[in-house]
């Protein structure tokens, strides 16, 4: 089996499989740093073989992680080891995987962005803005609110009427290509003759 040299080693076969996939390079970075951080980690614990890391070991990783970063960071690396395992027992480099059990970090709501909240639960300048802007226009809630947008403005003179000549153009019912052009496909033999 594999020892922590060969570890770096399977790192980078790792990325050259994301690669091979097609995967974003923010994608292959974000799985690179998060199993060269794991390495390292490993590396001050002497572990030696990729089948004598265990859970205890990604556990312990992802808390150090959390102590000293956000767990949104500590989720994405949790991620990244995840499928960097599933990669490793799909190609037999190791006979059981650590995380086959594990589950993410949790990421609290306030690191989360959400499309679903109502305004009034966002950002306090947001909301303060909106209050402003109802304030200024006297306005009780949105629909209240005129706004007038000159780059969409309809535009004050009327369009001019078609000509007689392009209004009987457009009435016109217009003939299928082959039927309009002086050539048809069938002729153009009899004209190579020539």
């Amino acid at each position: 089996m594999p020892s922590v040299g060969d570890l770096t080693r399977l790192a980078a076969s790792f990325a050259r499989h994301l690669q091979a996939e097609n995967k974003s390079k923010k994608t292959i970075e974000a799985n690179g740093d998060g199993v060269q951080q794991l390495l390292a980690h490993l590396a001050a614990q002497s572990i030696t073989s990729a089948n004598a890391i265990s859970r205890e070991h990604v556990e312990d990783f992802i808390a150090k992680l959390l102590e000293t970063r956000s767990a949104a960071r500590a989720n994405n690396r949790f991620r990244a080891l995840q499928q960097f395992f599933k990669w490793l027992e799909a190609e037999d480099y190791v006979d059981v995987n650590p995380m086959a059990k594990m589950r993410p970090p949790a990421v609290p709501d306030h690191n989360r962005r959400s499309l679903n909240k109502p305004m009034a639960q966002s950002r306090p300048r947001r909301r303060r803005a909106l209050s402003d802007a109802f304030e200024h226009y006297g306005a009780k809630n949105l629909t209240d609110i005129e706004v007038s947008n000159p780059a969409r403005s309809v535009p004050s003179t009327p369009l001019r009427e078609p000509s007689s000549n392009a209004s009987a153009a457009l009435a016109k019912p217009s003939r299928p290509m082959h039927e309009r052009s002086p050539c048809r496909p069938q002729d153009s033999a009899l004209l190579l003759e020539y």
